[in-house]
This record gives structure tokens, C-alpha cells and sequence, in this order.
């Protein structure tokens, strides 16, 4: 039996509807269609795919040894939830246990490096002879993104400061009308927040235009199994949460790089201001 992806049964049968019962050869064994699904992004390394079969219909010889454990095969568990995690490892180490109990007379010992690993640290697993250091990984990718926020940040602030003062002859009008310093420091920092908000918006929309756009150079794949190329959607480009933490730092670095400088500005003497200095 085989599940095809919706584009195979259509450049098989014409179609993707009704072909369930229907006869597919691959590798020369006929096999039936008992299911078609949606087409899978080549982006989704695990889980991509065009045609699934039962594991043993298309097995080498020549790609797998030593009583069958090592060769290029792996398995991706879901979890319900995450505290599963455990008990998924606690029943793995059990059968390896029982297995390497079997392989002891033949002078065999499975070495499974920790495994299994969640989806973060296999991303950062590079061969089966070495555990990754997950805690390098997350200390570089915390660095790399300092960087990209730290850059925006000096600008940002250095925009700010700009802006004030070209203002500081207003808030000079305003303070000599009456107007307190806590409504201009609240002003100057609510119309920042709403420039934010938009520009984080904007940033989003164009962010996610360019990936399709520029999808084939993006994520192009050089050592790809497939010829197809990446299909890309909203949900794989950014997930929800991503964008809000994000604007949120996004709004606490805006705070601090409006904030300090409006501060200074509402607290600038009435003929200074006026006179802008």
C-alpha cells in the first residue's frame, strides 16, 4: 500500500480525487493507493515526502549492517505534549537495554548518544558519533541576535534624539501654555509606540513578501533529495508568537530610546526650549 502527496496523484492519475484503490508501481512493486494528503513543503526536512510506504518494501542490503541497526533511517516521534518527552526516553532506554542484552554475545553495543532528541537539539546535530551542545548552540544564536537588535537599537535612539530636537521649540510653546511634563512625556512616547506598531507591521508584511519572492534563493537546498522546489506559507515562514515577543521588544527597546530622551526633553527650561537649546 502507498499514500501519495496530492501533486504525485495528479501527475499520476490526473487527478487527486477518487484514486483510493487504485495501482501504483514504484521500484517495479505494485502497491495501492489507500490515501492522498496534502502536499508537504520541502522546507519540512522530517516530514517531507511524496509517496509513504511501509518501512521493508524498498529495503537495500546495502544500506544497512551490523544486524540492522545503522544505516539511513530515522524516526520522528510527536509528542502530545512535552512532558512526554520523558517517558518516550525512559521506554527507549528500556528497549536498548533489552537490545544490547541480545548483541552482547556477538561483541555489538548500540551507543545512542542521549538519544532521543527533541526537535532543538537534533537541528543542531550534525552525525551520530558526537551529542550536540545545545547550550553553545542557544549561546550563539542569543549573540547573533543581540547583534541584529543592537544595530536598529542605536539608530532608533539616534532618530529619537533627532526628532526632539526638532521639536524642543514646541515643547517650549506647550510648557508655556500650561502643558505638564508628565502629558508631554506621555505624548512623545504613546506616538512612538504607534509608530511601532505600525513599522512592525510593515516589517512583517514586507518580511514575509520578500521569502516568496525570493524563495528559491532563500531556501535552496544543495544537498536535497528532491527536485521540487520549496513551497512556502505563512505558517511556515513565522509562527504567531515569534512576531509577538518581537514587538515586544520591539516596544521595551522604543521605551528605553524614547523615553530617557523625552524625559530630558520635558524637563528642558521654558526659554531654553523656546529658543531651542
Amino acid at each position: 500500500v502507498v499514500v501519495l502527496s496530492e501533486s504525485i496523484a495528479r501527475q499520476l492519475f490526473g487527478t487527486s480525487i477518487d484514486v483510493v484503490g487504485k495501482e501504483v508501481r514504484i521500484n517495479y512493486v505494485p502497491m495501492s493507493v489507500i490515501g492522498v494528503v496534502k502536499d508537504v513543503s520541502t522546507l519540512a526536512t522530517n516530514a517531507y515526502g511524496q509517496a509513504w510506504i511501509p518501512l521493508g518494501l524498498t529495503e537495500n542490503s546495502n544500506e544497512s549492517w551490523n544486524h540492522n541497526i545503522m544505516g539511513n533511517i530515522s524516526v520522528t516521534i510527536l509528542a502530545k505534549k512535552r512532558s512526554d518527552f520523558t517517558i518516550i526516553r525512559e521506554e527507549t532506554n528500556r528497549k536498548l537495554m533489552e537490545y544490547n542484552q541480545l548483541l552482547s554475545e556477538s561483541g555489538y553495543n548500540v551507543i545512542n548518544r542521549n538519544r532521543p532528541y527533541d526537535q532543538e537539539k537534533e537541528s543542531v546535530a550534525s552525525g551520530g558519533r558526537y551529542e550536540p551542545d545545545v547550550n553553545q548552540a542557544r549561546k550563539q544564536r542569543i549573540i547573533i541576535f543581540l547583534i541584529l537588535l543592537i544595530i536598529p537599537a542605536v539608530n532608533l535612539s539616534s532618530m529619537t534624539q533627532s526628532r526632539l530636537r526638532q521639536r524642543i521649540t514646541e515643547i517650549g510653546v506647550r510648557r508655556a501654555f500650561g502643558c505638564t511634563r508628565s502629558e508631554i512625556l506621555n505624548q512623545i512616547i504613546i506616538e512612538n509606540f504607534i509608530i511601532t506598531l505600525f513599522a512592525g507591521i510593515i516589517g512583517l508584511l514586507l518580511s514575509i513578501g520578500f521569502a516568496w519572492i525570493g524563495a528559491d534563493m532563500l531556501f535552496k537546498q544543495p544537498y536535497s533529495m528532491t527536485l521540487n522546489a520549496p513551497t512556502i506559507d505563512a505558517s511556515i515562514l513565522i509562527h504567531p508568537s515569534t512576531f509577538v515577543y518581537a514587538l515586544l521588544f520591539c516596544f521595551v527597546l522604543n521605551l528605553l530610546s524614547s523615553g530617557l530622551p523625552a524625559l530630558r526633553a520635558s524637563r528642558t527650561c521654558i526659554v531654553n526650549a523656546l529658543n531651542r537649546k
